[in-house]
């Protein structure tokens, strides 16, 4: 699985600091104008940072919450410095260095199993990192605060 360690300023945050997705033109809020039906996101609109599901679930029985979650202050200026995701097929784990250790499993996250996707066409394996902005680079959803990122792989059974 994907690590993603995120150091973040010491002085400065403030819209978006990061957007996590697997399709090429995530916007940030759950969106990517249809452009994929695999198209899940966490999002960090400051102070906070969303998992957004995919639109696979758009139409579902109970319908899907959107976001799925959101963890408040996650990345709030003074008191947190770090933060870290691991992604994977349909998993996404949260860390910060102020305790957040959040796992989330859903079939509506990240498919990257070789998944189908019937917007595209395509199949699906790659993930879009975008730091201090959104994945497509919307001038209206750019942000300051993450100074430093490192990608690693990890093994899914020891990843701490």
């Amino acid at each position: 699985m994907l690590r993603v360690d995120l150091t973040l300023s010491p002085t400065s945050r403030s819209g978006w600091l990061f957007d996590i997705g697997d399709s090429v033109s995530n916007d940030g809020h759950s969106g990517d104008g249809n452009h994929q039906t695999n198209d899940a996101e966490v999002d960090a609109p400051y102070p906070n940072v969303n998992v957004q599901p995919s639109d696979k679930c758009l139409n579902t029985n109970p319908p899907t919450p959107r976001p799925l979650t959101t963890y408040a202050n996650a990345v709030q200026l003074g008191s947190v410095n770090r933060v870290t995701l691991f992604i994977s097929n349909e998993h996404v784990r949260i860390t910060n260095d102020q305790g957040l250790n959040r796992i989330l499993c859903h079939k509506c996250l990240f498919a990257l199993n070789g998944s189908a996707d019937p917007s595209s066409g395509g199949v699906n394996q790659d993930i879009y990192i975008a730091l201090n902005r959104v994945i497509t680079g919307r001038v209206d959803r750019n942000g300051v605060g993450v100074c430093s990122a490192r990608l690693s792989w990890v093994c899914p059974e020891n990843y701490n």
